[in-house]
C-alpha cells in the first residue's frame, strides 16, 4: 500500500488550512488530558532531542500537527523541554496562522479568482476521481471546483483525518502554544504562512494533480495508517515512521515533492538553529516529526556539521532521568560553525505577559 502524498500531508498541512473555517484549529479547546501528566516509561525515547550551545540549550521537538484526544497526553520529554526553555519557535508562529489576514491569504492562494475552475486544470479522469469522492462523502458535485488542486488535496486529507478524531486542537503545537501563553513565554516562527502556501502553489500542475488523485484514492486508508504513524512518532521509531509516512522516495515526482516540502526546508532551517545556539536563552524548536527523523533530517544535517545531539529519555518512576542517548555520536566542533546572522522571520506574535 503506497500513499506517499496522502501520508505526507498529515505531517505538513495543518497550518495551510486556516482559510477553511470548518477545518481550522479550535483555539482554546479543552484538552485537559494534555495536562494530566505524560506518557513514556523509564528510558523510553521520544521525538525530542537536545543540543548544547556554549551558553544555552536548544531542543528539537517533533510534532504531529493533528492528534486524537486518546493520543494524549504527550510523551513526558516534551514537558521537560518546555519547562527548560525560555521561548518556543514553531514552523509558523500560531498567531500568524489563526489571524483573519491568514484566512484571506489562504483563500487567495488556494482558490481560483480568474474564472478558471478545477476541471480546467486537471484531467478528465482525475476530475472523475474527485467526483466519486464527493459522492461517497455525501457532498454536492462540484464542491471543490473553486479549489486549486493542491488545496483540494489538502481538504480531502483533512476531512478524512477529522473523521477519525484527529484534530488540530489536540496537536502538539496547540498544546504547547497554550502552555507558552499561560507562562508568558515568547513564541516565534521559522517561516511565514505565505511562504508555506507558495510552496504548494509553486508546484508543477502535473504534480498537484497526482497529489489530488492519490489523496482521493487512498482517503479511506487514513483510519488504518494514522495510528501507525502516531505510534512511530511517540517513540521516535525512525524506521517505522519512514515506512508509514514516506514511501516511493525513489519515484522522481515523489522525490521532487519531498525536496520542496521537506529537504529544502530542512537545509534552510540549519542556519537559523545555529544562530539560536549562539544565544543565551534556552529554546524549544517545534517542527513536524518528519523533519527530524531519517535521511536528510535536521538532526542528521546538524550532526554532519559536528554537533553532538542527545535524544531525550523518559524519567523513571522515582523522578530519575535515564541517560540521554546521542544516537549516532559526532564530536562537538572545537569552534562553532561560522554563519551569517539571520533573524527568525517575524510573525507578529508578541510575548504574552503572565
Amino acid at each position: 500500500m503506497k500513499i506517499p502524498f496522502a501520508r505526507a500531508f498529515a505531517a505538513v498541512i495543518l497550518g495551510l488550512l486556516v482559510g477553511l473555517p470548518s477545518l481550522s484549529a479550535q483555539k482554546g479547546a479543552d484538552v485537559p488530558s494534555a495536562r494530566k501528566g505524560a506518557r513514556g516509561g523509564t528510558g523510553a525515547p521520544a521525538c525530542v532531542w537536545k543540543i548544547e550551545g556554549e551558553k544555552n540549550t536548544v531542543y528539537l521537538a517533533g510534532s504531529m500537527h493533528l492528534l486524537r484526544e486518546g493520543d494524549l497526553p504527550l510523551p513526558r520529554q516534551y514537558m521537560r523541554a518546555f519547562k527548560d526553555s525560555d521561548r518556543l519557535v514553531f514552523e509558523i508562529a500560531p498567531g500568524d496562522e489563526n489571524s483573519p489576514k491568514a484566512a484571506r491569504l489562504s483563500l487567495e492562494k488556494g482558490t481560483y479568482s480568474d474564472g478558471k475552475t478545477l476541471p480546467d486544470e486537471i484531467s478528465e479522469d482525475a476530475y472523475k476521481e474527485v467526483g466519486r469522492f464527493l459522492e461517497h462523502a455525501g457532498m454536492p458535485a462540484g464542491s471543490f471546483d473553486k479549489f486549486r488542486p493542491w488545496m483540494c488535496a489538502m481538504t480531502v486529507t483533512m476531512v478524512e483525518m477529522m473523521k477519525i478524531g484527529a484534530m488540530p486542537q489536540f496537536g502538539v503545537e496547540q498544546i504547547l502554544q497554550e502552555l507558552a501563553e499561560a507562562e508568558g513565554k515568547e513564541i516565534a516562527g521559522l517561516e511565514t504562512l505565505e511562504f508555506q502556501l507558495d510552496l504548494f502553489g509553486g508546484m508543477e500542475r502535473k504534480l498537484q494533480e497526482r497529489m489530488l488523485v492519490e489523496s482521493v484514492r487512498e482517503a479511506e486508508t487514513i483510519a488504518e495508517e494514522f495510528p501507525k504513524m502516531v505510534e512511530a512518532w511517540r517513540i521516535a521509531d525512525e524506521e517505522a515512521f519512514e515506512e508509514s509516512a514516506f514511501e516511493d522516495k525513489d519515484d522522481p515526482e515523489v522525490k521532487a515533492f519531498y525536496e520542496v516540502i521537506l529537504y529544502g526546508r530542512n537545509r534552510d532551517w540549519i542556519g537559523k538553529i545555529v544562530n539560536l545556539l549562539e544565544g543565551d536563552e534556552n529554546v524549544m524548536v517545534v517542527v513536524g516529526a518528519g523533519h527530524l527523523m531519517g535521511e536528510g533530517s535536521v538532526v542528521e544535517l546538524l550532526r554532519e556539521k559536528g554537533y553532538k545531539i542527545a535524544q531525550l529519555k523518559a524519567r523513571g518512576k522515582r523522578g530519575k532521568t535515564a541517560p540521554d542517548s546521542d544516537g549516532k555520536p559526532a564530536p562537538k566542533p572545537d569552534a562553532k560553525p561560522k554563519s551569517k546572522k539571520r533573524d527568525l522571520v517575524p510573525v507578529g506574535v508578541p510575548t504574552v505577559e503572565p
